[in-house]
Protein backbone atom coordinates (compact mmCIF):
# COMPACT_ATOMS: atom_id res chain seq x y z
CA UNK A 1 0.00 0.00 0.00
CA UNK A 2 1.28 2.99 -0.98
CA UNK A 3 1.77 6.32 1.91
CA UNK A 4 -1.37 7.45 1.36
CA UNK A 5 -0.74 11.00 2.96
CA UNK A 6 1.60 11.11 -0.03
CA UNK A 7 0.43 9.36 -2.67
CA UNK A 8 -2.88 10.92 -2.40
CA UNK A 9 -2.34 14.56 -0.50
CA UNK A 10 0.96 15.74 -1.58
CA UNK A 11 1.85 15.40 2.14
CA UNK A 12 5.46 14.07 1.81
CA UNK A 13 7.39 16.41 4.15
CA UNK A 14 8.09 15.31 7.83
CA UNK A 15 8.02 18.32 10.27
CA UNK A 16 8.63 15.98 13.80
CA UNK A 17 5.27 15.53 14.48
CA UNK A 18 3.31 14.76 11.33
CA UNK A 19 3.20 15.26 7.57
CA UNK A 20 2.86 18.29 5.99
CA UNK A 21 2.46 19.14 2.35
CA UNK A 22 3.95 21.70 0.02
CA UNK A 23 3.88 22.17 -3.78
CA UNK A 24 7.08 21.01 -4.10
CA UNK A 25 6.00 17.34 -2.58
CA UNK A 26 2.51 17.63 -4.17
CA UNK A 27 4.72 17.93 -7.59
CA UNK A 28 6.87 15.20 -6.98
CA UNK A 29 4.37 12.64 -5.08
CA UNK A 30 3.84 9.83 -6.87
CA UNK A 31 5.12 8.63 -10.30
CA UNK A 32 2.61 9.56 -13.11
CA UNK A 33 2.74 11.45 -16.06
CA UNK A 34 1.36 14.81 -16.11
CA UNK A 35 1.35 18.09 -13.82
CA UNK A 36 0.16 18.10 -10.15
CA UNK A 37 0.25 21.16 -8.02
CA UNK A 38 -1.09 22.47 -5.24
CA UNK A 39 -3.77 24.47 -5.28
CA UNK A 40 -5.18 27.58 -3.52
CA UNK A 41 -7.64 25.47 -1.76
CA UNK A 42 -4.85 23.40 -0.13
CA UNK A 43 -5.82 20.12 -2.58
CA UNK A 44 -3.37 18.27 -4.50
CA UNK A 45 -4.34 17.96 -8.20
CA UNK A 46 -3.64 16.81 -11.57
CA UNK A 47 -3.88 19.69 -14.52
CA UNK A 48 -6.10 18.38 -16.60
CA UNK A 49 -8.48 20.31 -19.41
CA UNK A 50 -10.88 17.04 -20.23
CA UNK A 51 -11.89 14.24 -18.96
CA UNK A 52 -10.02 12.21 -20.94
CA UNK A 53 -6.96 12.75 -19.31
CA UNK A 54 -8.46 12.03 -15.96
CA UNK A 55 -9.76 8.46 -16.91
CA UNK A 56 -6.76 7.65 -19.04
CA UNK A 57 -4.79 4.31 -18.00
CA UNK A 58 -1.19 4.69 -18.12
CA UNK A 59 0.84 1.85 -18.83
CA UNK A 60 1.19 -0.43 -15.47
CA UNK A 61 -0.68 2.12 -13.82
CA UNK A 62 -4.26 2.86 -13.26
CA UNK A 63 -5.85 5.95 -14.01
CA UNK A 64 -6.62 8.87 -11.88
CA UNK A 65 -10.56 8.09 -12.15
CA UNK A 66 -9.82 4.28 -10.86
CA UNK A 67 -6.98 5.69 -8.62
CA UNK A 68 -8.49 8.88 -6.64
CA UNK A 69 -12.12 9.09 -8.09
CA UNK A 70 -10.42 12.13 -9.99
CA UNK A 71 -13.05 11.34 -13.13
CA UNK A 72 -13.80 14.91 -14.20
CA UNK A 73 -11.84 17.85 -15.48
CA UNK A 74 -13.34 20.68 -13.81
CA UNK A 75 -11.89 24.30 -13.44
CA UNK A 76 -8.85 22.95 -15.10
CA UNK A 77 -7.94 19.70 -12.39
CA UNK A 78 -8.81 16.47 -12.38
CA UNK A 79 -11.59 15.70 -9.05
CA UNK A 80 -14.37 13.67 -8.69
CA UNK A 81 -18.03 14.58 -9.20
CA UNK A 82 -20.39 11.88 -6.80
CA UNK A 83 -20.00 9.84 -4.22
CA UNK A 84 -20.23 6.77 -7.16
CA UNK A 85 -16.83 7.85 -8.77
CA UNK A 86 -14.98 7.67 -5.09
CA UNK A 87 -16.79 4.78 -4.19
CA UNK A 88 -15.16 2.76 -7.16
CA UNK A 89 -11.42 3.94 -6.64
CA UNK A 90 -8.92 2.78 -4.98
CA UNK A 91 -8.94 5.50 -2.36
CA UNK A 92 -12.09 3.99 -1.07
CA UNK A 93 -11.08 0.63 -0.64
CA UNK A 94 -7.72 1.36 0.75
CA UNK A 95 -8.31 4.32 3.00
CA UNK A 96 -12.76 4.76 3.56
CA UNK A 97 -12.92 8.29 1.23
CA UNK A 98 -16.12 6.78 -0.11
CA UNK A 99 -17.73 10.06 0.05
CA UNK A 100 -18.07 13.25 -2.23
CA UNK A 101 -17.44 16.35 -0.37
CA UNK A 102 -18.83 19.30 -2.79
CA UNK A 103 -17.10 21.64 -0.79
CA UNK A 104 -13.57 20.34 -1.05
CA UNK A 105 -14.00 18.35 -4.54
CA UNK A 106 -12.37 15.35 -3.02
CA UNK A 107 -13.19 11.90 -1.69
CA UNK A 108 -13.50 12.31 1.97
CA UNK A 109 -14.35 9.25 4.90
CA UNK A 110 -18.22 10.66 6.52
CA UNK A 111 -19.08 7.40 8.23
CA UNK A 112 -17.10 4.94 10.90
CA UNK A 113 -17.96 2.38 8.53
CA UNK A 114 -15.54 3.79 5.72
CA UNK A 115 -13.06 3.49 8.08
CA UNK A 116 -13.89 0.14 9.49
CA UNK A 117 -14.09 -1.62 5.67
CA UNK A 118 -10.68 -0.12 4.67
CA UNK A 119 -7.23 -1.53 4.23
CA UNK A 120 -5.68 1.07 6.27
CA UNK A 121 -7.79 -0.39 9.38
CA UNK A 122 -7.10 -4.00 8.71
CA UNK A 123 -3.51 -2.77 8.21
CA UNK A 124 -2.33 -0.07 9.93
CA UNK A 125 -5.14 0.00 12.51
CA UNK A 126 -6.49 3.39 11.49
CA UNK A 127 -10.17 2.91 12.06
CA UNK A 128 -11.15 6.10 13.65
CA UNK A 129 -12.92 8.38 11.28
CA UNK A 130 -11.42 12.30 12.41
CA UNK A 131 -11.74 15.10 9.59
CA UNK A 132 -12.88 13.39 6.89
CA UNK A 133 -9.83 10.88 7.42
CA UNK A 134 -9.38 7.57 8.61
CA UNK A 135 -6.93 7.45 11.89
CA UNK A 136 -5.58 5.83 14.63
CA UNK A 137 -7.27 5.95 18.11
CA UNK A 138 -4.68 4.91 20.75
CA UNK A 139 -1.84 2.89 21.17
CA UNK A 140 -2.99 0.00 21.63
CA UNK A 141 -4.78 0.13 18.64
CA UNK A 142 -1.44 0.21 17.20
CA UNK A 143 0.09 -2.72 19.33
CA UNK A 144 -2.70 -4.44 17.89
CA UNK A 145 -2.17 -4.16 14.23
CA UNK A 146 -0.14 -5.82 11.13
CA UNK A 147 1.76 -3.27 11.44
CA UNK A 148 3.33 -3.24 14.76
CA UNK A 149 3.67 -7.36 14.29
CA UNK A 150 5.40 -6.98 10.91
CA UNK A 151 7.43 -3.63 10.98
CA UNK A 152 7.35 -2.73 14.88
CA UNK A 153 4.85 0.10 14.11
CA UNK A 154 3.22 0.10 17.72
CA UNK A 155 2.95 3.48 19.27
CA UNK A 156 0.42 6.34 18.21
CA UNK A 157 1.59 9.64 16.50
CA UNK A 158 -0.75 11.60 15.07
CA UNK A 159 -2.77 9.79 12.66
CA UNK A 160 -0.85 6.75 12.30
CA UNK A 161 1.41 4.35 13.94
CA UNK A 162 5.03 4.51 14.20
CA UNK A 163 8.06 3.00 15.91
CA UNK A 164 9.59 4.85 18.97
CA UNK A 165 12.09 1.89 20.78
CA UNK A 166 14.26 -0.67 19.85
CA UNK A 167 11.80 -2.87 21.60
CA UNK A 168 9.69 -2.71 19.03
CA UNK A 169 12.01 -3.44 16.34
CA UNK A 170 13.55 -6.06 18.22
CA UNK A 171 10.00 -7.85 18.10
CA UNK A 172 8.87 -7.07 14.83
CA UNK A 173 9.08 -9.90 11.82
CA UNK A 174 11.06 -7.47 9.78
CA UNK A 175 13.55 -8.16 12.62
CA UNK A 176 13.54 -11.77 12.50
CA UNK A 177 13.49 -12.37 8.63
CA UNK A 178 15.70 -9.27 7.28
CA UNK A 179 17.97 -8.96 10.59
CA UNK A 180 16.41 -5.03 10.50
CA UNK A 181 17.01 -5.30 14.66
CA UNK A 182 18.29 -2.05 15.44
CA UNK A 183 16.54 1.22 16.35
CA UNK A 184 17.93 4.64 14.67
CA UNK A 185 16.37 7.48 13.74
CA UNK A 186 12.69 6.48 13.83
CA UNK A 187 13.21 2.96 11.53
CA UNK A 188 14.40 -0.59 12.04
CA UNK A 189 17.78 -1.12 10.69
CA UNK A 190 19.85 -3.68 10.53
CA UNK A 191 23.18 -1.96 12.35
CA UNK A 192 25.55 -4.68 13.62
CA UNK A 193 26.41 -8.10 12.16
CA UNK A 194 24.82 -9.52 14.89
CA UNK A 195 21.53 -8.20 13.82
CA UNK A 196 22.01 -9.91 10.56
CA UNK A 197 23.57 -12.82 11.86
CA UNK A 198 20.17 -13.97 13.81
CA UNK A 199 17.58 -13.37 10.59
CA UNK A 200 15.84 -15.87 8.07
CA UNK A 201 17.69 -14.81 5.63
CA UNK A 202 21.05 -14.80 6.91
CA UNK A 203 20.48 -19.15 7.21
CA UNK A 204 18.75 -19.21 3.98
CA UNK A 205 20.40 -16.83 1.81
CA UNK A 206 23.54 -15.79 3.13
CA UNK A 207 22.64 -12.29 4.22
CA UNK A 208 25.02 -12.34 6.87
CA UNK A 209 26.22 -9.32 7.17
CA UNK A 210 25.33 -5.23 6.70
CA UNK A 211 25.91 -2.36 4.54
CA UNK A 212 25.02 -0.40 7.53
CA UNK A 213 21.31 0.18 6.96
CA UNK A 214 20.75 -3.19 5.09
CA UNK A 215 22.01 -7.31 5.57
CA UNK A 216 23.39 -8.19 2.50
CA UNK A 217 25.02 -10.97 1.21
CA UNK A 218 28.30 -12.23 2.85
CA UNK A 219 30.72 -13.65 -0.26
CA UNK A 220 32.53 -15.33 2.36
CA UNK A 221 29.62 -17.69 3.50
CA UNK A 222 27.06 -17.39 0.26
CA UNK A 223 28.57 -21.03 -1.49
CA UNK A 224 27.24 -22.26 1.29
CA UNK A 225 23.78 -20.79 0.62
CA UNK A 226 21.63 -22.38 -2.47
CA UNK A 227 19.62 -18.76 -3.06
CA UNK A 228 22.60 -16.61 -2.21
CA UNK A 229 24.14 -13.93 -4.75
CA UNK A 230 26.83 -12.16 -4.05
CA UNK A 231 26.21 -8.53 -2.99
CA UNK A 232 22.30 -8.73 -2.96
CA UNK A 233 20.23 -7.45 -0.11
CA UNK A 234 16.69 -6.36 0.43
CA UNK A 235 14.58 -4.20 -2.90
CA UNK A 236 14.15 -1.36 -0.40
CA UNK A 237 12.76 1.60 -2.16
CA UNK A 238 13.56 4.82 -1.36
CA UNK A 239 10.05 5.60 0.83
CA UNK A 240 8.02 2.31 1.92
CA UNK A 241 5.60 2.34 4.38
CA UNK A 242 6.39 -0.30 6.44
CA UNK A 243 8.91 2.18 8.40
CA UNK A 244 12.29 0.35 7.96
CA UNK A 245 14.71 1.98 5.34
CA UNK A 246 17.50 1.65 2.62
CA UNK A 247 18.50 4.97 3.30
CA UNK A 248 18.55 8.35 4.45
CA UNK A 249 14.48 9.42 4.28
CA UNK A 250 12.04 11.04 6.52
CA UNK A 251 10.01 9.39 8.79
CA UNK A 252 6.98 7.55 7.95
CA UNK A 253 3.28 8.41 8.41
Amino acid sequence: MPDTECALDGRCDWDATRCVQSAASCAASIAREGKRVLTSDGQCRWVAQSDTTCREKPEFASSLCEFSGDCHAKGGFCVPQSDSDCRKAWICRSTGRCHFDPTLNACVARVQADCKRSELCQLQSRCILEDGRCTVGADVDCRQSEACARAGRCHRLGPRCVIQSPVDCAKSQVCRDFGQCSFEDGYCVAKTRADCAGSLYCQTRGWCKTDGTSCVADPAICGTKERCVPGAKRPTPAVESSGTRSGPRSPDP
